[in-house]
């Protein structure tokens, strides 16, 4: 990227090229065209979104439809991924979620021990 020029994300990228993409993706288009996203998980993830979004825009079909569509080329392999950071992601979303149970827990202690029917 060029000193001073705003990020560019790959979801925005599929947003903008939407009218294409869809086309290659349509679920009547039966090019066999292979599909491919190399990158981090979470890049990865919000590409898979944003093609969702595109399918249902473009396609004119529902969100089930554009995950079904999408979870046939996986099957087909048509659709590869190449991602790192799972692991990463999956363990600091493990830890998030840890920290907001013993908050939650903490703050149940807090409220029995308050509860004045126990007296």
């Amino acid at each position: 990227r060029e000193p001073g020029a705003p990020k560019t994300y790959v979801q925005n990228l599929v947003w903008e090229d939407r009218d294409e993409i869809s086309n290659w993706l349509s679920p009547s288009n039966d090019s066999g065209m292979n599909y491919y996203v190399c990158g981090d998980a979470v890049v990865a993830d919000a590409v898979y979104e944003m093609l969702v979004k595109v399918l249902r825009a473009k396609a004119k079909i529902s969100r089930a439809v554009a995950v079904h569509h999408l979870s046939k080329m996986i099957a087909d392999k048509r659709y590869h991924l190449d991602v790192w950071g799972v692991v990463h992601h999956f363990l600091k979303s493990r830890n998030e979620m840890c920290r907001k149970k013993l908050k939650l827990a903490a703050e149940w202690l807090r409220l029995t021990k308050e509860d004045p029917d126990e007296e």
